[in-house]
């Protein structure tokens, strides 16, 4: 009987060790997945991210080219293409920036050099030519879509960055080295 009583103890010892090893890896793996959701849910903003930044860069690399009608009506024109030249001299910036901050600095060169490239054209020019007026208003469409993709990116940033100052989201961010995006300056 005793010998019984032993048996049923080890059994119902063994039971309850199988129990607490079941529980905890259904708790571990509750984890594991959680934290797998989490990293895909901020992954997913950050890809969103940099979505938008690709898309902002787009914008300015199709508006490189926009000044160059301009060329045929500028009264000088070696100083022209001197201006033209620094403005295609920024695709390689617009290409290498990471951050909106970097790309805001490369937008401010391209509005200030274009704004110099229209002011190079004779004023008398743009008010008796369609042609230049409609180039000038293609810029500034340039700058339109800049600022409507600006406002996009600041939203996608604020929502990856806010995901990482939240509970659990800032833990796994943290383990996975991941870290806040710069919003930048109010350049517009």
């Amino acid at each position: 009987m005793a010998e019984l009583d032993t048996q049923q103890m080890q059994r119902s010892s063994m039971i309850n060790r199988v129990g607490c090893i079941a529980v905890l890896l259904v708790v571990v793996l509750v984890v594991l997945i959680g934290t797998a959701f989490t990293y895909m849910s901020i992954d997913g903003k950050r890809r969103a991210v940099d979505k938008e930044l690709d898309t902002l860069k787009n914008i300015l690399l199709q508006g490189l080219d926009a000044p160059r009608p301009l060329g045929r009506y500028a009264p000088d024109e070696a100083a022209f293409n001197t201006m033209m030249d620094a403005v295609t001299g920024l695709k390689g910036r617009i290409e290498a920036a990471k951050t909106l901050p970097e790309l805001e600095e490369v937008y401010g060169e391209y509005k200030e050099q274009t704004a110099d490239i229209i002011n190079l054209v004779s004023p008398a020019a743009a008010a008796i030519n369609q042609a230049v007026r409609n180039q000038e208003a293609q810029i500034e469409g340039i700058f339109n879509r800049w600022r409507v993709q600006r406002e996009k990116l600041m939203e996608a940033i604020n929502r990856y960055n806010s995901a990482l100052s939240n509970f659990p989201e800032n833990v796994v961010g943290a383990v996975f080295g991941m870290k806040e995006a710069p919003t930048g300056s109010p350049l517009m």
